[in-house]
């Protein structure tokens, strides 16, 4: 768990141990945790942490989940569903509204393969309601915005971008980025990402594996028209550096040289 009030700089809160959720000694090499995703629940007002485990060698996949109500204690580790049919839960996305969650979930386990969406009171008793139509990319987020349930796609080359009023049709889905220049962090693939819609601009979580040294990061592209997710622009060009704690003291030679925080104190020792 990390926490930024800029959107940029990110830091462990203050009496928070991370990970939340850690291996566990019986665990082999083939057993791990994937795909989290985090909502707010005003039901209960708290966060609530949903993530995945599967075993590669027995076959068992597992949703798990962990709340908070501060952020910082969570409580603990749930399993709120377990399926042996293999790869037929990938990167759940949850959405919390009218008292019901709402989960999508990636089935590879089917065929063909598809985007299954779920509804359930509590979390533990999943209904499923039908396969979604229009998008079906490797990784996804659901995220309910002032348009309706905005979905992002991603997991190949590209990202990609549709809405849906019910959540179960998805419409002009649309490509919305590219891979990064060679070189960059993110010049192999774009894998899951998440937004966040303040006041009409975009501001697009990506992240990304590169071609050499296993480079790996997490990317930001903010929208610069309001309302146009087609807009998104990174923010300095090849860089993901910017997303670290920028410094605010040091010696002279220390002062930041790019523009991405501008507006920040540094001061000279």
């Amino acid at each position: 768990i990390a926490v930024s009030n800029n959107l940029l700089a990110w830091e462990t809160p203050p009496g928070l141990i991370n990970p939340i959720s850690d291996r566990k000694p019986e665990w082999n090499n083939f057993d791990y945790y994937s795909d989290t995703d985090l909502i707010y629940n005003p039901n209960t007002q708290k966060l609530e942490c949903w993530y995945r485990w599967c075993s590669t060698n027995s076959r068992v996949e597992r949703i798990h989940r962990k709340t908070s109500s501060d952020g910082i204690t969570w409580s603990t580790e749930e399993t709120l569903r377990e399926n042996t049919l293999f790869v037929s839960m990938v990167s759940p996305s949850v959405i919390f509204e009218g008292g019901i969650y709402r989960i999508w979930v990636k089935d590879s386990a089917s065929s063909p393969i598809k985007i299954k969406y779920y509804e359930s009171p509590n979390g533990y008793n999943w209904q499923f309601k039908q396969d979604i139509e229009g998008v079906n990319d490797w990784h996804f987020k659901m995220e309910r915005t002032d348009i309706g349930i905005e979905y992002l796609g991603g997991g190949t080359d590209n990202l990609y971008h549709a809405v849906s009023q019910d959540g179960i049709t998805f419409t002009n889905r649309k490509m919305i980025m590219q891979k990064g220049n060679t070189g960059n962090f993110d010049d192999q693939i774009l894998y899951l990402a998440c937004m966040v819609k303040l006041s009409g601009k975009y501001y697009i979580y990506y992240t990304g594996r590169g071609v050499t040294g296993g480079a790996k990061g997490i990317g930001l592209s903010i929208s610069t028209v309001n309302n146009d997710i087609t807009s998104i622009r990174g923010l300095t060009a090849g860089s993901y550096l910017q997303m670290s704690k920028p410094l605010t003291v040091g010696n002279s030679n220390k002062r930041p040289t790019n523009t991405a925080p501008i507006g920040f104190c540094f001061f000279d020792r």
